[in-house]
């Protein structure tokens, strides 16, 4: 469903990319609420446009928020109600409506409005009334107009010709909203354990009396004195009674007289409005109707209602239902609605609560009730001003009553002038130890008494709260439970949104825990990196040591060479060989991953594998082939090219679209539990952290806490790092120390010895050849470690199979990579959860399956192939009729042949004309090979004329010409045509089956509204079953002799052209001729091949001419 938002002056903010949840709650009371949960923001005051799954538009306006982080991603639920309520901004000073009716009154309201007047009836309690809208709100004046009238708001809105934003805004007062004549049947038993039932408290009245407006006082002069007397009754016009009653209720539910017989439920309603007793008799009728049987609803979701009988498809908001409830001791029948609707427009049609039961009080009417209320408060006020200062005459009767029941429950009351109302545990003169003060407006208690015997008043009330030295309760809490306080289990909890030193307990939850983790994460990174940078420092400096040590054994050797030169240098050059092959040993075991991944990848330049941090990743953009099957695929951000599916490696932010599913569930469900249980959980894990820390530095010990945490990480973390290090480097240093002493000490002593016996030349060969073989060796080494032996050191030989070698190129094997989400700049894939995603240049998601088939959709326009027979979709299929001018738009589907055609056949839904608007019809064209080709096409729905009212049709067409428009003067063809129209106009509603070329149309068409059959052609029949036959002048009796004697008498047989193989003929005849006096007529009441016919010539004289017949038959079964 697409949803549409404008700011607070109606200009288009674009779309809401995505709706979690969109509660809408409907009502008969007038509630109008959508509760949107999306992913973004949406401000005060904007407005939420859509059309609902009726095809009807809706308006709704934002009047609160409330955002919460998901993911890094702010998470909206928009509140808002129906745009109606911008009217309770619009104020009225005085507005009078004089013997008016609801239509004027309405229109007056809206005055000044961007608010049109709909359809308004004439109203189920009165048709005229006077109407003052007195220091209201324009909505106030609305209810009170459909609340005087007993009528029903209803609002419409209606898009510009653009379709893009709201043209018109209309209410409508109708007697009775949805459908009031219904088939629609609900029935409740006790073993429906899946519906909730709710009666409603108040008791059933069998007998009900009636009150009018109140009879003003005077005083002797006839002047108003501001109270009250009687109030008029109907009694005059109702048989001298003041109540009307149901008897038939009574049988139910009246209640038990004294004498065992049953006696009415009686009870009494006030109108102090109405002046006139007839009126006041209607009123006091219909409130009895809505109080003599229970108030009962039921509530449920479309599968339950379902099993009760009741199909909630087409259902709507006051649709009437027919209910029987079993479950009472006698079945309960009722005449009910539907009394709200309750759907998620973003979620399934089964999880839609419906609520219906019998009449119940509409919003405006509880308006009504509280003000009947004050009227009443009003109405005897100057009684109250009386008892006020003590001077009512019937003051001490109050007193004595207050008293009467005051003294059952242990209570005392005194009333004191220009003081109140004191009311004591005690009386008066027997030292009462508690007391109440009623004053005006406020009332004070006291349980003890001041030295000066004065009562200590400790707790008071008035209009601004309560003031006590103590409040002993349970429970304290805000009306919707946000934040609340129980003082028996001490368990404290604060909304989100609630701010402590001016932040939200949200901001003050989030900011300790996600501060002391990156601490923590930041002093490891930094170890490690410390780490890494030791191992580098230590190899280098094992590596110089040895290199320094055979230095000075070479330095040393040849010093003190002099003796036996070539023995000597012989054993020096296998020592200066092993030295070396000893120092090859050890730089190829202390060869670390980073020097491997250096060598491996030419320093980073060969881009398949990355480091980082320790770790070895492969780079998807260099995956080739095959599954994805890995411990470890490493990147930053792993996304989609919209952003719905997102995942930053690097700070741990996870995110998916509503539409993902996870263990079966939706995504947009699990966000918008989860996003609430986070603010629950979140909100009450801070405040009971806030409640615990009373009187200490919360943050300060929470930041305490993780700076405790991230140091012994760091400490642990350097301390191994630093062990490790120094470890490598004393192993190295022993290692390389031993084995260059050694084998310098042993050529120290070689080259000694060959010194000594002078040898100088042959000291010097050995010399040179013990550094060449050295460094020959050293070289040899660096020059093995080739890409392909630190690829089979890294594989072990290829056997770990996760990286391959081709062509001198290094690749991932896919077959083994193993990973959740692999995602590109316009494309995502969850190997997990099997969710693939695709998306157009601009970010729009074009390709989208769930894995699990629920939800797929591809968007745009489809093909099922390149070539030959395909077929061909798209969401924007474009027609245009044949001779006309308009464009007409909606989803299609193309048939396309595998060789050329003028027309390819094709199913297209008419959803807009170019001309007319928003139409909803369904065609069906089969398309033709030559442009010039007969063709055929159908069409039903409903569609538009050019006086843009709709008309249901049914359309078949078949032409000899195609290419022709059927209004064209040269065109042939047939049609079976069917059209039906709201208007009562002749051929607004009518049925046509015809056949036409340029002389004219053969056919028959009904009109409805004229009542006519219009038939037009030669009468014809199929053979063996002619509906009608007969001849026109056709030669029946000829004179014999030269005249027809006057009384002769003949009979003749007319045969029928075809006849027929079932049934028999009916027929009537006719003479033809110039002769007035012969009669003709049908003998009997004919046959299958025909019928007799009796001629007379009743003249005065004998017939001499020839004489026709005219006869016409009809086929009867």
């Amino acid at each position: 469903m697409r949803y549409m938002i404008f700011d607070r002056w109606g200009n288009p903010l674009g779309d809401l990319p995505y709706a979690i949840k969109a509660i809408r709650t409907r009502a008969t009371d007038g509630t109008d609420t959508l509760d949107v949960t999306t992913i973004g923001e949406i401000n005060k005051d904007e407005r939420i446009v859509f059309k609902d799954s009726m095809g009807r538009w809706a308006e709704y306006l934002c009047q609160s928020t409330q955002t919460a982080r998901a993911a890094g991603m702010p998470v909206t639920v928009a509140y808002c109600t129906g745009s109606i309520a911008e009217l309770s901004r619009t104020y009225i000073e005085d507005k009078r409506n004089r013997n008016a009716n609801a239509k004027a009154c309405l229109a007056k309201a809206l005055e000044g409005t961007r608010w049109a007047v709909g359809t308004v009836e004439t109203g189920t309690i009165t048709g005229t009334a006077n109407l003052a809208f007195y220091h209201c709100t324009v909505l106030e004046a609305i209810q009170k107009t459909a609340d005087t009238y007993g009528l029903e708001v209803q609002t419409e809105v209606q898009p510009d010709p653009t379709g893009n934003r709201i043209g018109r805004r209309i209410i409508h007062l109708v007697e009775h909203r949805g459908t009031a004549n219904t088939t629609k049947r609900f029935e409740y038993g006790k073993d429906l354990t899946q519906i909730k039932r709710d009666i409603d408290s108040g008791d059933v009245i069998t007998r009900l009396y009636g009150w009018g407006k109140g009879i003003e006082q005077t005083n002797d002069q006839g002047e108003a004195t501001g109270g009250y007397s009687h109030k008029i009754s109907f009694a005059d016009v109702n048989n001298g009674k003041p109540y009307v009653q149901d008897d038939q209720a009574l049988a139910n539910w009246g209640i038990p007289g004294p004498d065992g017989t049953r006696h009415h439920s009686e009870a009494s309603v006030d109108f102090p409005d109405c002046e006139d007793p007839q009126e006041l008799l209607n009123l006091t009728k219909a409130a009895l109707k809505t109080r003599a049987t229970p108030v009962v609803s039921y509530t449920a979701d479309v599968t339950a209602l379902g099993q009760a009988g009741l199909s909630a498809e087409g259902t709507d908001v006051g649709d009437s239902v027919q209910i029987i409830d079993t479950s009472f001791a006698a079945p309960l029948r009722l005449e009910g609605r539907i009394l709200q609707i309750e759907e998620d427009l973003a979620g399934s049609l089964a999880d839609t609560k419906i609520t219906l039961g019998n009449i119940r009080q509409s919003y405006t009417q509880r308006l009504a009730a509280q003000q009947q209320a004050l009227d009443k408060l009003v109405s005897n006020s100057g009684a109250w001003n009386s008892a006020a200062g003590g001077t009512g005459p019937y003051m001490k009767d109050l007193i004595d009553r207050i008293n009467q029941i005051m003294n059952e429950t242990g209570g005392y009351v005194y009333q004191t002038p220009n003081q109140g109302i004191y009311v004591y545990d005690k009386p008066i003169d027997q030292h009462p130890t508690q007391v109440i003060q009623i004053g005006g407006g406020y009332w004070r208690c006291a349980s003890s008494r001041n030295a000066n015997g004065d009562w200590n008043w400790r707790s008071l009330a008035n209009g601004k709260g309560i003031f006590a030295d103590a409040i002993y309760t349970g429970l304290l809490s805000d009306a919707a439970g946000y934040n609340s306080w129980n003082l028996d289990t001490g368990d404290f909890k604060l909304s989100a949104r609630t701010t402590v030193g001016g932040k939200t307990v949200d901001a003050i939850a989030g900011d300790s825990s996600s501060a002391a983790l990156a601490a923590a994460k930041k002093y490891a990174d930094q170890m490690k990196r410390e780490s890494d940078q030791t191992d580098l420092d230590n190899l280098a400096a094992a590596k110089d040591y040895a290199q320094a040590k055979a230095e000075e054994a070479r330095k040393n050797a040849l010093a003190s060479a002099s003796t036996d030169a070539t023995n000597k240098a012989n054993a020096a050059l296998e020592a200066a060989k092993k030295a070396a092959q000893a120092y090859v040993d050890a730089l190829d075991e202390s060869l670390g991953q980073k020097s491997v991944f250096d060598r491996l990848t030419n320093y980073g330049k060969i881009q398949g594998l990355f480091m980082q941090n320790g770790n070895l990743y492969a780079n998807a953009s260099y995956v080739k082939s095959g599954v994805l099957d890995a411990n470890l695929v490493k990147a930053g951000i792993l996304t989609d090219e919209k952003g719905l599916q997102y995942w930053d490696m690097t700070t741990g932010e996870f995110r998916l679209a509503g539409t993902s599913t996870i263990a079966g569930n939706k995504a947009s469900d699990l966000a918008t539990t989860t996003a609430a249980q986070r603010l629950t959980s979140e909100a009450e894990a801070a405040a009971k952290k806030y409640a615990d820390g009373i009187g200490s530095n919360t943050l300060a010990s929470a930041k305490a806490d993780a700076t405790s945490k991230a140091n012994a990480a760091q400490s642990a973390a350097a301390a191994d790092a630093t062990k490790k290090a120094n470890s490598a480097e004393a192993n190295a240093k022993k290692a390389a120390s031993t084995d260059a002493t050694n084998k310098a000490n042993a050529a120290l002593e070689a080259a000694k010895k060959a010194a000594a016996d002078g040898d100088t030349s042959t000291l010097e060969a050995a010399k040179s050849y013990a550094d060449n073989t050295a460094t020959s060796h050293v070289n040899t080494f660096e020059k093995a470690l080739t890409q392909q032996y630190i690829f089979n050191k890294l594989t072990n030989n290829g056997q770990l199979q996760g990286l391959y070698m081709s062509g001198g190129l290094l690749y991932v094997n896919a077959t083994y990579l193993r990973s959740g989400i692999i995602s590109g700049a316009r494309s995502y894939w969850n190997l997990d959860s099997g969710i693939f995603s695709m998306s157009d240049a601009n970010g729009v998601e074009t390709v989208h399956l769930d894995g699990n088939g629920g939800h797929n959709a591809l968007t745009g326009t489809f093909q099922t192939g390149t070539s030959g027979s395909r077929l061909w979709m798209s969401p924007k299929f474009k027609q245009n009729p044949i001779g006309g001018s308009a464009d007409i738009t909606g989803a299609g589907i193309s048939f396309i042949h595998a060789t050329d055609a003028a027309q390819q056949p094709y199913i297209a839904a008419e959803s807009t004309n170019s001309e007319v608007g928003e139409i909803s019809t369904l065609t069906f064209n089969g398309g033709r090979r030559a442009n010039t080709d007969p063709g055929a096409f159908v069409r039903v729905g409903s569609t538009k004329t050019d006086n843009a009212k709709m008309r249901g049709v049914f359309q078949a067409l078949v032409m000899r010409d195609y290419s022709l428009s059927s209004n064209d003067a040269k065109s042939s063809g047939a049609r079976l045509v069917s059209s039906a129209s709201p208007d009562t106009n002749a051929m607004d509603t009518y049925s046509e089956l015809a056949a036409w070329d340029p002389n004219g149309a053969v056919g028959v068409k009904a009109d409805i509204n004229t009542g006519f059959l219009y038939l037009g052609g030669f009468l014809g029949g199929y053979t063996n079953r002619h509906t009608f036959d007969g001849s026109r002048a056709w030669k029946a009796w000829m004179p014999n002799g030269g005249a027809i004697s006057v009384g002769a008498v003949a009979t003749v047989h007319f045969t029928a052209s075809s006849p027929a193989k079932y049934g028999r003929y009916y027929a009537v005849a006719n003479a033809d001729g110039e002769w007035g006096g012969i009669i003709m007529h049908v003998k009997n009441t004919g046959g299958q091949s025909g019928w007799d016919i009796l001629m007379y010539n009743a003249d005065r004289n004998p017939c001499t001419v020839d004489m026709y017949c005219d006869t016409f038959g009809w086929l009867v079964k």
